[in-house]
């Protein structure tokens, strides 16, 4: 039987989304990006998507194989490497029924990055490490 490998690309998007992704750099400023995960069966098209968002400027992309998640830099983006990858195994995913800015900021201080996929009246809070 034919196993796929299943690839989500976690995109960075103007439109409003139910998906939020927040991340902290490394002098402590907080981004936050509307989210649409893309997902490829194609390992060509997955690679040619992520390509091309380097190419649009993307220094980062998350991404998840086969439940092991990934943050690709662009090449040069990475302090003193061509190119770098890092793999974040363990994922922490629970729901919330409110969600205060101020717990946010908790979870970002102890966490480099969080997802927030918002779903009638809870939200999916999920943390990769």
């Amino acid at each position: 039987m034919y196993n796929s490998i299943n690839r989500q690309v976690y995109t960075v998007t103007k439109e409003k989304t139910n998906i939020l992704g927040l991340w902290r750099d490394e002098n402590g400023k907080i981004y936050r990006d509307n989210i649409i995960i893309r997902e490829y069966l194609n390992y060509r098209k997955f690679q040619f998507a992520i390509g091309k968002l380097f190419r649009a400027g993307e220094k980062a992309v998350f991404y998840i194989v086969n439940g092991i998640a990934a943050i690709e830099y662009a090449p040069g983006a990475a302090p003193g490497a061509e190119s770098k990858i890092d793999y974040l195994i363990n994922c922490i995913r629970y729901n919330e029924k409110n969600l205060r800015p101020s717990y946010i900021k908790t979870l970002l201080r102890n966490h480099a990055g969080i997802t927030i996929f918002r779903n009638r009246g809870e939200y999916t809070i999920e943390i990769w490490k």
